[in-house]
């Protein structure tokens, strides 16, 4: 039922104020006509208002009218570039007038206000992070035929600049792996294998090929410069990090724990840190440049990103809180390196995610912005192999000193032709 008011007679007879009310409440009331009518006379009487201007704007959108609505979103902009609320609205028209990637462009300018913006309005970036989600989702579905064509393009460089053809299979693979890497030059195959997890979305699985594919043409690159290609601990560094055990093995063996059991659980807690280390360092390095050379695939980057961000992992404070075999420091370094993933993939998204914000208020967060910080200097000049010094840079930023080994494969013979 829509809502009879007692309307002045004239634009003078009521403060433009309480017009812009009366436009609103039409507005929540779906009585767009009103709105229209009662947001017009508001503007008469007050051609600043960006207030008036936000709700005709709103009430032209409703009414089908979306090019003129867009005109008056981007006014009521104009007049007041920090409100937040008139850029919700553009890019809420623009993304229902099926322009993904302009509505994505005023997300990112919406979120550039966040850290400025009034408390009372935080309700407003709430509602435009699932606007970027869907918006993102859109772009992916659109973009779907560009992201095959661009992965197809990325496997034939990496099988010529690694001389080696590529073998994708579908495969299972454990929860939260998406994708894995077997190249030929490490593994003495003479193809490389990657394997994709068979029951990812379409563009999950696009970004996974992607990510893996650069890894192969990093791993390619620093092979034929002569560069380190793998890092693994050193001798040196596993004495120096099995040190660290000792209190936590003596207390699990007064629980009952024999030695052999103490010795296996640290190997395998060891490899653990060695993989953490490892892959979320030279991930930094791939997730970088996927974003950067590969625009059609930026949206598929959010979804595939944003869906291993979702999986129930324990929370930082939860990891922090156990008493297992793994020490505290090195617990702490290891979620220091998690953090700094979750600080490259919000990155991209200008506010509109905030992985790393778990790690905020606990003992890791400082350690991570060190090494943020770090990889923000660094990354720039980065050449081959450099992704390699990225993880023993980050060893001894944690206090670990040299503590990793790295090791160059030979350069390929075969040129930019895979071997027959």
């Amino acid at each position: 039922m829509n809502t009879t008011y007692t309307q002045p007679t004239s634009s003078n007879d009521a403060h433009p104020s309480l017009l812009v009310d009366l436009a609103v409440r039409a507005f929540a009331e779906h009585d767009y006509a009103a709105a229209l009518c009662l947001a017009h006379r508001a503007l008469s009487a007050a051609p600043a208002s960006v207030a008036a201007r936000n709700v005709l704007a709103a009430a032209l959108h409703r009414t089908g009218r979306t090019a003129e609505a867009i005109a008056q979103f981007r006014s009521a902009i104009a007049a007041q570039p920090g409100d937040p609320v008139p850029l919700f609205n553009l890019a809420g028209a623009l993304s229902e007038a099926n322009r993904s990637e302009d509505s994505l462009v005023e997300i990112q300018r919406l979120f550039a206000l966040a850290a400025r913006a009034d408390p009372s309005q935080a309700w407003i970036f709430q509602r435009a992070a699932l606007l970027h989600q869907q918006v993102q989702t859109t772009l992916a579905q659109n973009q779907g035929q560009a992201a095959d064509r661009a992965i197809a393009t990325l496997s034939r460089s990496a099988e010529a600049l690694s001389g080696y053809p590529v073998r994708i299979v579908s495969d299972g693979l454990p929860e939260g792996v998406y994708a894995c890497v077997e190249i030929a030059s490490a593994s003495g195959a003479d193809h490389h294998v990657l394997r994709c997890n068979r029951l990812l979305p379409h563009p999950v699985r696009c970004h996974a090929l992607a990510h893996e594919l650069i890894h192969i043409l990093l791993a390619s690159e620093a092979r034929a410069a002569g560069q380190p290609t793998r890092c693994s601990l050193s001798p040196s560094g596993s004495e120096s990090l099995s040190a660290f055990y000792e209190k936590p093995k003596r207390r699990l063996h007064r629980q009952g724990c024999t030695r052999d059991e103490l010795q296996e659980a640290v190997a395998e807690d060891m490899k653990w840190l060695t993989r953490t280390m490892v892959n979320r360092s030279v991930d930094l390095v791939v997730e970088s440049r996927l974003h950067r050379l590969l625009p059609e695939l930026r949206a598929a980057q959010f979804l595939a990103l944003d869906a291993w961000h979702h999986v129930p992992w324990p929370t930082p404070s939860q990891l922090l809180a156990r008493a297992g075999i793994r020490p505290r420091a090195l617990m702490r370094m290891g979620l220091a390196v998690d953090c700094v993933s979750a600080m490259l993939h919000d990155s991209p998204f200008a506010g509109a995610t905030d992985y790393a914000g778990s790690y905020r208020g606990t003992e890791v967060f400082p350690l991570a912005t060190r090494l943020w910080e770090h990889w923000q200097a660094a990354s720039p000049f980065f050449g081959p192999g450099d992704e390699c010094r990225l993880v023993g840079d980050f060893a001894r930023l944690l206090g670990l000193g040299s503590v990793f080994g790295f090791q160059a494969d030979p350069p390929s013979n075969s040129g930019l032709q895979p071997p027959l």
